[in-house]
């Protein structure tokens, strides 16, 4: 993941009172194309319940308003 873009998404989660924290995580493939083209990249996590792939996963609406406020925020900073 991009340093600067992981950076980013931490300011402004921070400058919202949103916890957050930086993870490890296994969903590269998520993102994994467009930083082997060279694009920066990074992902912002929302919680849900029971994990994510999960049939049984659920998050709750203020929680991804959260996320959703907080990539807003990033990609208005990025411009």
């Amino acid at each position: 993941m991009d340093t600067a873009l992981s950076d980013l998404l931490l300011k402004v989660c921070a400058s919202q009172n949103i916890p957050c924290e930086l993870i490890p995580s296994g969903a590269g493939h998520d993102s994994a194309m467009f930083a082997n083209a060279g694009i920066p990249s990074a992902m912002l996590f929302v919680r849900n319940q029971h994990g994510s792939h999960n049939p049984e996963e659920a998050m709750d609406l203020d929680d991804f308003m959260l996320g959703a406020a907080a990539l807003d925020q990033a990609i208005h900073e990025i411009r």
